[in-house]
């Protein structure tokens, strides 16, 4: 719940903040709190991106260390 909290409603609150004060007569503010907004998930985005692709990274490597033992890749078909 924490993480779902962190990734989507923190950037949709801060942005509905910028909309909010849009709204209030506060335009300057309202347009940061809102670029602030899609920084803060874009961050989340990335930074789960950076992980998922150091996995993909580790599969790839125990199939190079498969090759090197059996001489053929492990999704091969003998």
């Amino acid at each position: 719940m924490v993480l779902f909290a962190v990734r989507y409603l923190l950037p949709v609150g801060i942005a509905v903040g910028g909309i909010v004060a849009i709204v209030l007569g506060n335009p300057g503010m309202g347009i940061v709190l809102i670029g602030i907004g899609g920084l803060v998930f874009g961050m989340n985005y990335y930074w789960r991106l950076s992980f998922s692709e150091q996995s993909d990274r580790e599969k790839e490597e125990a199939a190079r260390v498969y090759f090197d033992e059996h001489g053929r890749w492990p999704d091969e078909e003998d």
